[in-house]
């Protein structure tokens, strides 16, 4: 993610009441990010939901093969350098002034 899409999205969890900022008294110059107790609701729902998930699709799991693991990692970090960069060009394009109208 990007640093801009990253301080969209604190934002937003600080507006809903999820995540609180704060600094360290010795360490003014760092922020920091806490759950607030509607943020530590909603991640105790996360993680059980992601636990049932676990759970159920566990028999497909434990059927992949090593070597068909490594296919699948193999292939998602070629896909995640191939966003990379098209992210990086889309970045380009709007600092040069393109806006992709033909």
């Amino acid at each position: 993610m990007t640093r801009g899409a990253i301080s969209k999205k604190t934002k937003t969890l600080i507006k809903k009441g999820i995540i609180e900022i704060y600094q360290k008294p010795d360490n003014k110059k760092e922020i920091y990010f806490r759950l607030t107790e509607q943020g530590k609701v909603i991640n105790k729902i996360h993680e059980e939901l992601h636990k049932e998930f676990q759970e159920r699709d566990k028999a497909v799991f434990e059927q992949v093969t090593e070597e068909q693991f490594d296919s699948m990692l193999t292939f998602m970090e070629k896909y995640s350098r191939h966003l990379d960069s098209e992210i990086k060009k889309l970045s380009l394009d709007k600092t040069t002034g393109n806006d992709f109208e033909e």
